[in-house]
């Protein structure tokens, strides 16, 4: 504006001066907006309850939701929050774009707890609790010294037809009886060594060739790799987890798996569901673009429930292809589904009821249960008896009659991200947005904390609860064969939000927020190690 005052004023004295001065600044301002047009997005933030104050890289913005700004094309620190409130402040990372880009920020209540009451008195002595599983096979003893050879037995009478021999292309069983062989292509090895014998593989196998290998030798065997070589399998004990991206980039927020781990339902924030029906290797777009925030399946993987974060409940009873709206709109924040797909739970937070809601019916109907606050995260047992319930910045309460009546399990005001449970309710694990994963092996009675503080966002468990699976948020993917005692870190730093498990164990499905889907599948390593 004070460019044009300025060239009116000019105007006056002399016209053609200003005739070159005015296309000066024309020229200079097309080439300033030409540049900055690629360098820029324009962000929009709403939230609930709205007039809150947003801050953006540590500067007020002096606006108040819902707010537009302009930004430059990157990563930005947003904050809203509103001061001296119930309510608690929000912030995140942002990237963004060229073009239009959209907050959406829920506010969690702030919950105050009240003054501890006086104890109870001491409870009956508990049934007795199932037997525990076999322990570990203690390690094998020294070997003893050979024994004198005895004298020649009697020939024992003819014996019972042996079983089919190997089927053509494979050529007869051949004796290794040194520590090493090379194998080739369709042939069969017998190991008869005292010490372990090495069967490498052969170094340019054709697709469907095969190697036989059979140990007769009281040494065993064991199979060595070329370059590049892994073996695919679930029951080596070299058998790692290997990742492969799927899909295309997008915002991908929640993910489920059926218990085979063939069947796949994601959900992109402000976008579609995809569902997969071969284990994540193609996807198929559903239902309409909507802010998704969560998605669980049943072990069939045919029912599937779905939530928006500021709307309704969506059912599907034909594995994603059509869906239902459910209940009425509140903020959900959470959900899961029995192993069934009948009994289901929803955590949702807000004005428009807190709490915890549970339907028998696969979601056609819901009621009301538990304490009122914004539960983030919840989980339940394959029956769907057993429920867990993380309200955020609060406790987790656990429940052992489908939602009607609720007990703390764990008392920490801690910002809750995620739970997960075993086929039988008895292994259940949470993890802590900038905390630590806790994990419990008696149903909620007792927690030990593990692993180290980062930005956990999911964790999900195999149906057994012995193997685990975690991510974090511009973090690794951790896995766990112990029920959550160890963990190793998988996969490279990426922006993580969800993971889901087969009931075995053995396939993971992650999401990147803003980034791919990744599915996995144990494996040995690539290479001669």
């Amino acid at each position: 504006m004070k460019s044009m005052n300025n060239t009116e004023t000019h105007r006056s004295r002399s016209k053609k001066p200003l005739l070159f001065i005015a296309i000066a600044v024309s020229v200079a301002l097309a080439v300033i907006v030409s540049s900055a047009a690629g360098q820029s997005g324009a962000l929009k933030v709403t939230s609930f309850p709205s007039g809150a104050k947003v801050t953006i890289d540590g500067s007020d913005t002096g606006k108040t939701t819902p707010m537009s700004t302009s930004l430059s094309v990157g990563d930005h620190a947003v904050v809203v929050s509103i001061p001296s409130s119930g309510w608690n402040p929000d912030s995140r990372t942002v990237t963004i774009v060229s073009g239009n880009n959209d907050l959406s920020v829920t506010l969690l209540p702030i919950l105050t707890a009240g003054p501890a009451g006086p104890k109870g008195d001491k409870g009956d002595k508990g049934d007795k609790g199932d037997r525990g599983d076999t322990g570990a096979q203690g390690a094998t003893g020294l070997k003893g010294d050979k024994g004198d050879k005895g004298d020649t037995g009697a020939q024992g009478p003819a014996g019972s037809d042996g079983p089919p021999g190997p089927p053509g292309g494979i050529n007869v069983w051949q004796i290794v009886s040194g520590l090493a062989q090379q194998a080739q292509s369709n042939n069969s090895y017998a190991a008869s060594n005292d010490s372990q014998v090495t069967i490498t593989l052969p170094a340019a196998p054709n697709i469907g060739d095969v190697v036989r290998v059979s140990g007769i030798g009281a040494g065993g065997w064991k199979i060595a790799q070329n370059p590049g070589q892994s073996i695919i399998g679930a029951n080596y004990d070299a058998a790692d987890q290997v990742f492969s991206p799927r899909e295309t980039s997008r915002t991908w927020w929640s993910v489920a798996s059926s218990a085979d781990g063939t069947k796949l339902v994601a959900v992109v924030k402000s976008g579609m569901i995809y569902t997969s029906t071969d284990s994540g290797l193609t996807w198929t777009p559903r239902e309409s673009i909507r802010g998704w925030e969560a998605v669980a399946s049943s072990a069939d993987g045919n029912k599937l429930v779905a939530i928006v974060s500021d709307g309704q409940i969506y059912t599907s009873t034909d594995a994603g292809v059509s869906w239902t709206a459910r209940e009425t709109n509140r903020f959900w924040l959470s959900v899961a589904s029995s192993a069934d797909g009948t009994r289901l739970i929803a955590g949702a937070g807000g004005p428009t009821g807190t709490g915890v809601f549970v339907s028998l019916d696969s979601g056609v109907t819901w009621q009301q249960h538990g304490p009122a606050a914004g539960y983030s995260a919840v989980a339940s047992s394959a029956d769907g008896i057993r429920l867990f319930a993380g309200a955020s910045g609060s406790v987790i309460y656990s429940s052992a009659d489908s939602g009607t009546t609720w007990t703390v399990s764990l008392n920490r005001p801690d910002s809750w991200q995620s739970l997960t449970s075993s086929a039988d309710g008895g292994t259940v694990a949470a993890v802590v947005l900038g905390g630590q994963i806790f994990t419990s092996t008696d149903g909620g009675g007792s927690w030990t904390p593990r692993q180290s503080s980062r930005n956990w966002r999911s964790i999900a468990s195999s149906a057994s609860g012995n193997t685990m699976a975690a991510v974090v948020s511009s973090g690794q993917i951790y896995i766990s064969r112990d029920s959550g005692v160890s963990w190793v870190a998988h996969e490279n730093n990426r922006s993580w939000i969800s993971i889901t498990s087969n009931s075995e164990g053995t396939r993971f499905v992650a999401a990147e927020a803003n980034g791919q889907i990744y599915t996995s599948e144990r494996a040995t390593t690539p290479g001669t190690a």
